[in-house]
């Protein structure tokens, strides 16, 4: 018998490596005797005898006795029960404590008065247990030589405690590793900083990655009150930005490996999104210019009477973000802005509109200094960004009526502010003015501009995309003055020294409805102390370490001495004060402002 043993444990084992049969403790017929099928199953102790006609049960056999015998030959329990009705099934207990890794299983039949009806048979169980590392197995063999094999999973490690092997070194994550107490198997673990700023760890391969290709990640995200575990895709995001070698990125989130359903994600009190930017504010060493200014474009437009549609938009079409430090491949990537993109839902065009629009423009051309008729041509042109109709011609034409209105229009009938109105709502064209000179936004004046349309009403102005404030080259690599780009008025002709058409007829045809705007907004949000405050609010929401460690980490990142907070103090205090010696008077104008 041991040598039979023997010989099928090899031959368990070779099952074994090629896939084996039943998982443990499933129910598995063993063999069949005198026309009766049986099953054991070892967990329970359940025994199950089935009439399935297979074979010829004895005319007298009426009674079944199972026995279990160990290897010493001493029986560990036995039990007596009818013989089924063909077709039916009855099943007993083989009542034992504990099962030996080897023992046998004896079937006998018997009449009414319990005399053999047939010859006894055996089966031996012989029993490998798992362990960790390998799979274990039984094999049940008759005494004809037939066996079956049933495979028995491996179980869970026996794991020590987690011991560290490496502490956390600034943003580098620390690491700890565990012993499997039986195989000696090994686990690996990092942990991460802890930081009142969320973390968003990345897995994945982006060498192929460019704007135009998305690579397939794994996201995990973790602070402001939520974790979570996505499949993602990333792509880089932007157009000057694509140069610097820290890149803007656009990261959308999914529920399944093959990004068919969207996972929508809400933050504060933001709109739910899948789709978010990854902003790197590589030229902006302060890394808050951009929602700082967000922040008070938002407040500009909550203040403005009439542009219905923007009041019932979330932060008035103004983006919001939060800062993340960024990891992939568990190595750190640097510290970002995690921002709602500028599309169809930051401005709630996606409802059904036909006639929604949203275009954009990122060069300064002529097109969008308003002196030349838009094409659509390429993306240094105007860019239209959503149209609720297939057909986009009417949209082009809506913009051309604008320039051309711009461009050809007599001073006195762009002074009348009802035919003006027909394409431009003015109040958010002075705003988004007044908001670009009084925080030196060198980039907005005819760049970086985004118009929306609903409906049949006008263009309305919104401002995005705003690192470059309070005079920062758009590189990144100095300042301008306080007295570069600022309007003037010389004989009675006003200029707004940025070349845009738009601006200086706005200025030369509504003087006093500008200066109105500007005083209004010069004792409210126009104010040191006030816009100082939202820059220390975002300041204090980067953690330091972070903030630092991107900084080692872009070594040649421009403006690290030239774009310091001191300096954006210093030229919003001189800005100000020159655009008061423009626009305040000693008697302020009062005139209608809805538009």
């Amino acid at each position: 018998m041991k040598r039979i043993t023997a010989l099928l444990a090899i031959v368990a084992a070779l099952l074994i490596l090629t896939g084996g049969a039943a998982a443990q403790g499933e129910d598995i017929p063993y063999g069949s005797f005198e026309g009766l099928s049986w099953t054991f199953d070892m967990d329970s102790r359940a025994f199950t005898l089935t009439a399935d006609g297979t074979g010829s049960v004895p005319a007298e056999a009426q009674r079944c006795s199972a026995a279990l015998y160990g290897e010493d030959g001493k029986q560990l329990s036995v039990c007596l029960f009818a013989l089924p009705p063909e077709g039916e099934t009855a099943t007993a207990e083989l009542a034992c404590a504990e099962l030996p890794l080897e023992f046998d299983l004896r079937l006998y039949l018997t009449d009414a008065l319990y005399r053999p009806a047939a010859n006894a048979k055996t089966w031996h169980f012989s029993t490998s247990l798992p362990t960790c590392a390998r799979k274990g197995y039984t094999i049940v063999s008759s005494e004809d030589g037939s066996y079956i094999c049933r495979v028995i999973d491996t179980i869970e490690h026996s794991w020590g405690e987690w011991q560290t092997v490496r502490e956390i070194e600034g943003v580098i994550p620390g690491l700890h590793e565990r012993c499997c107490e039986v195989c000696g198997a090994r686990e690996e673990q990092l942990f991460y900083p802890q930081s009142d700023m969320p973390i968003l760890r990345l897995y994945g391969d982006i060498s192929y990655m460019d704007k135009y290709t998305e690579a397939a990640v794994t996201a995990y995200f973790d602070g402001v009150g939520t974790s979570f575990f996505d499949y993602a895709s990333l792509k880089t995001q932007g157009h000057t930005s694509l140069v610097y070698p820290k890149k803007n990125y656009m990261i959308k989130f999914f529920l399944d490996e093959g990004h068919t359903e969207k996972d929508k994600h809400q933050f504060y009190n933001w709109n739910r999104e899948s789709k978010y930017v990854l902003k790197a504010n590589y030229v902006d060493p302060s890394k808050c210019r951009n929602l700082a200014c967000a922040d008070l474009w938002y407040e500009i437009c909550k203040c403005r009477e009439g542009t219905k549609h923007i009041k019932n938009l979330f932060h008035y079409g103004a983006t919001d973000g939060m800062p993340v430090a960024v990891y992939l491949n568990d190595e750190y990537l640097g510290l970002y802005d995690m921002t709602l993109h500028k599309d169809d839902d930051l401005y709630d065009l996606d409802k059904g509109q036909d006639d929604a629009l949203m275009i954009v423009n990122h060069c300064t051309t002529e097109e969008s200094l308003f002196r030349a008729p838009a094409a659509f041509t390429d993306e240094s042109d105007w860019e239209l960004e959503f149209c609720g109709s297939e057909d986009p011609t009417w949209a082009m034409d809506k913009l051309n009526a604008l320039i051309d209105f711009v461009v050809n229009a007599s001073d006195a009938d762009f002074a009348d502010k009802k035919q003006l109105k027909q394409h431009l709502n003015i109040d958010s064209a002075i705003d988004y003015m007044l908001n670009m000179y009084a925080f030196g936004l060198t980039n907005s004046y005819a760049k970086n501009l985004v118009l929306l349309s609903y409906g049949q009403d006008p263009w309305i102005f919104s401002a995005f995309d705003m690192e470059d404030a309070f005079g920062l080259y758009m590189d990144g690599q100095g300042v301008y003055e306080p007295t570069a780009f600022l309007p003037s008025c010389v004989d009675g002709v006003w200029s707004s020294d940025t070349g845009s058409l738009l601006w200086d007829r706005l200025l030369q045809c509504y003087p006093e409805r500008i200066a109105a705007r500007y005083r209004q907004l010069r004792e409210t949000i126009f104010t040191e102390e006030h816009v100082l405050a939202e820059f220390e609010a975002r300041t204090a929401r980067i953690d330091p370490v972070f903030y630092e460690a991107d900084r080692a980490l872009y070594t040649n990142m421009p403006g690290l001495e030239t774009g310091t907070q001191e300096q954006i103090s210093a030229y919003l205090t001189a800005r100000l004060a020159l655009l008061d010696e423009i626009f305040v008077t000693e008697e302020p104008i009062e005139e209608e402002t809805n538009g």
